[in-house]
């Protein structure tokens, strides 16, 4: 992603923030193709990222076909103080 793009999602959290809405994302969504950690260190430098539990999920990879289990957490995002 780039910075313009970055700053653009995070203009949308905010406004849905400020509207009063709770914003919630996975694991998944945060740590997934983000192999240089562009978007997950943003994420963490302008929300506070709270763990709501964990959950199992399971993943069959097609090239392996063997069982992965990984725990997966939930996170309720609040702007960062």
């Amino acid at each position: 992603m780039s910075a313009n793009q970055l700053d653009a999602f995070k203009k949308k959290l905010d406004q849905a923030l400020e509207a009063g809405k709770r914003l919630y994302i996975t694991t998944p969504a945060v740590y997934s193709h983000d192999r240089e950690k562009q978007f997950s260190n943003y994420l963490k430098t302008y929300f506070h990222m709270i763990p709501l539990g964990r959950h199992f999920y399971e993943d069959w990879p097609l090239e392996s076909m063997s069982l992965q289990v990984h725990q997966f957490y939930p996170y309720r995002l609040e702007p960062e103080s």
